[in-house]
């Protein structure tokens, strides 16, 4: 009687277990197949998944083409704004061919949970239906040739030159005209901060004002403030009626005056004249050549470089080079010339002052006598 009990007692025991392996078995399988239909469903079904972003926009629960026409609408091309001082140029990205790729972000959005690996969907849908957020940024494309040629333009408008402070003598009254900086755009800085913005991401409009840097002129109203007095002066005459000599005297005074020159600083009449030709208009007329007079081009050249020479000495100006005539000149005493000559002899003079030097020459006619005189200012 015991011995039948205990195998009842066995049998009841092991179909119990039997139908909690079974129960298990089945209860697996149900959620197994429940999480597949779940998952096909999800997957089947033309919707983003939950929590799915582009640009930091909501695009869950729409369909691809809601997903682009939303993007398309919400996130458009930012305006950026290239600026300087009361300059600017709008909407600079379209002149680059800017373009967001809004099919491939509102796919993207569509294929998190669609790979075809069961396992790693099955994770993406989980994670996404418990809040996971996903943000996927919008690809975008520009032309890089456009935006080098962009920045030479600015570059090219906007850059000037600085302009020097100025000095006129008006009958022994000195007046100085202040000077300008000029500008340089920092070209590479520019396109660098362009760059940084499209690679940013972002949909917020922004100015970004043009990088330069400042250049100082060489000469300031400063440096000319110190010019106060003449230092030298010297006149020479000439007959008028020697019309080639008298229009080249003219001529050379002319490219001669109004000279700012700055401590330090070394000038070449023949320089500063430039090219002494008939197609610069000087004119023949009797020149030394070899000890002897004879016609050429640009007599009289030599009567404006030794009153020049004459007045820097009077003012105390340091004479680098200098050679006199082979023959005696009427102009200046014996000794006191100056000669100059295409491709030979040069007046050349440089200021050894610590304050600028100013040189003014000018002719004047009276009767049938011209004169030239060279003044030289400085400080008093």
């Amino acid at each position: 009687m015991v011995d039948t009990q205990s195998n009842d007692v066995k049998t009841e025991k092991s179909f119990q277990k039997k139908l909690t392996i079974i129960l298990l078995i089945l209860s697996t399988m149900v959620l197994v197949c429940s999480f597949s239909i779940f998952f096909y469903y999800l997957r089947a079904n033309e919707f983003i998944n939950p929590n799915i972003y582009i640009n930091g926009l909501d695009v869950s629960n729409l369909t691809v083409e809601n997903a682009k026409s939303l993007i398309t609408k919400k996130l458009r091309t930012p305006n950026l704004i290239i600026q300087f001082e009361d300059k600017r140029k709008e909407n600079v990205l379209q002149t680059l061919d800017f373009k967001y790729d809004y099919d491939v972000a509102a796919n993207q959005a569509y294929q998190i949970g669609r790979s075809g690996n069961f396992i790693i969907d099955a994770v993406d849908i989980v994670k996404q239906n418990l809040g996971a957020e996903t943000n996927i940024p919008l690809d975008k494309s520009y032309d890089e040739k456009k935006l080098m040629s962009l920045c030479d333009s600015i570059e090219k408008a906007l850059n000037k030159e600085p302009f020097n402070a100025n000095i006129v003598v008006n009958q022994g009254e000195i007046n100085v005209m202040s000077g300008k900086n000029g500008v340089k755009v920092n070209k590479e800085e520019l396109k660098d901060e362009i760059v940084a913005y499209i690679d940013s991401n972002t949909n917020i409009d922004k100015i970004i004002p043009v990088p330069f840097i400042e250049i100082k002129p060489k000469i300031t109203r400063n440096d000319l403030l110190k010019i106060n007095a003449i230092k030298g002066i010297y006149t020479t005459t000439y007959a008028d009626a020697a019309i080639g000599r008298a229009y080249n005297i003219r001529l050379t005074s002319s490219k001669i005056t109004d000279k700012i020159v700055m401590p330090g600083e070394e000038i070449s009449f023949l320089n500063s004249v430039g090219e002494i030709s008939y197609k610069t208009g000087f004119q023949n007329d009797k020149i030394i050549v070899n000890g002897e007079y004879v016609d050429g081009i640009g007599g009289g050249i030599c009567q404006v470089s030794s009153t020049l020479y004459n007045a820097l000495r009077n003012a105390g100006v340091t004479i680098t080079q200098r050679t006199t005539h082979s023959l005696p000149v009427h102009y200046v005493p014996q000794g006191m010339d100056a000669t100059v000559a295409i491709n030979g002899p040069d007046l050349v003079y440089k200021n050894n002052f610590d304050y600028p030097v100013y040189v003014k020459s000018y002719t004047t006619s009276s009767g049938n006598r011209g004169k030239i005189t060279v003044e030289i200012y400085g400080q008093g």
